[in-house]
C-alpha cells in the first residue's frame, strides 16, 4: 500500500510513540502506523482527502486513528508525541511550524520529508532546539527525495552540513542525487547575467564547491 517515500518515513516512526501525520491526504501511512503505534492522528486541511482518508480506515478496520479536519498544527491532540509531514514545500513546512512554534518541545520526534528548501527546513528546527536523528535519500519515479529525521538537542551544523546534510553521503542514492544538484546548479549559474545577481553567483558558486567536496569523498 505504501510507496517507497511513505515506507521509510514509517520505518522512522518508534513504534512506542504516538504520530500525527499532517497533510495525510488518502491515510495510508496512518494506517499502516496505526498498525504498529497505540494512537494515530491522521489530519487533513481539505474535506475529500479527508472523506477517502476515512473510508480507507473503516475498510482497513482500524479503530485507533483519529481523523481531523484542520488546517496544521491546529488539530494537535495532547497525546501526540511525533509530527510527519511530507510532500509539501520547506517553506510551507517552516511556516506550519512556526504558526504553532509554542508546540515544537511537546515532539520527542519530527519527520520532515519536504520537495525543497531542505536547507531551511535544517537551519529552522536546529534554530528551534532539534538536531537530526537521521536522513534518507528514497527515489519515487524520477524524483529523488529527502527525508530528516529530529529529535529534541542542542547542537549546529556548517553551511556545507545545512546545505548537504549530515549523513546523506552514506546513502546509495548519494552519487546520484548530489551530481543532479550539481548540474541543477551549475545550469543556474550558466544563465545568470554576467554582471548582475552578484551575491547569488556567489551562493551558488559555494554550494558548487561543497558539492565537489562531497562527490569526491564518495565515488
Amino acid at each position: 500500500m505504501l510507496n517507497k517515500r511513505l515506507e521509510v518515513i514509517w520505518s522512522l516512526v518508534d513504534s512506542s510513540s504516538n504520530p500525527m501525520d499532517l497533510g495525510c491526504d488518502h491515510a495510508y501511512l496512518a494506517i499502516e502506523l496505526s498498525k504498529k503505534c497505540n494512537k494515530v492522528v491522521a489530519s487533513d486541511a481539505l474535506e475529500g482527502p479527508l472523506d477517502a482518508a476515512k473510508n480507507n480506515i473503516k475498510n482497513a478496520n482500524r479503530n485507533n486513528i483519529e481523523v481531523v479536519l484542520a488546517d496544521g498544527l491546529d488539530g494537535y491532540r495532547d497525546y501526540i508525541d511525533t509530527l510527519i509531514i511530507s510532500g509539501m514545500g520547506g517553506l510551507s513546512m517552516i511556516g506550519i511550524l512556526d504558526r504553532h512554534r509554542e508546540l515544537l518541545p511537546r515532539f520527542k520526534k519530527i519527520i520532515l520529508s519536504p520537495n525543497n528548501f531542505q536547507e531551511e527546513v535544517r537551519r529552522y528546527l536546529v534554530k528551534n532546539k532539534f538536531i537530526i536523528e537521521e536522513e534518507k535519500l528514497v527515489k519515487s519515479s524520477k524524483f529523488i527525495y529527502q527525508i530528516i529525521s529530529f529529535i529534541p538537542g542542542k547542537g549546529g551544523y556548517s553551511d556545507k552540513e545545512y546545505y548537504l546534510g549530515v549523513k546523506l553521503y552514506k546513502e546509495k542514492l548519494a552519487n546520484e542525487y548530489f551530481s543532479r544538484l550539481l548540474k541543477e546548479n551549475e545550469i543556474i549559474l550558466r544563465v545568470l547575467p554576467k554582471y548582475k545577481f552578484i551575491f547569488k553567483k556567489i551562493k551558488i558558486n559555494k554550494k558548487i564547491k561543497y558539492l565537489h567536496e562531497i562527490l569526491s569523498k564518495i565515488t
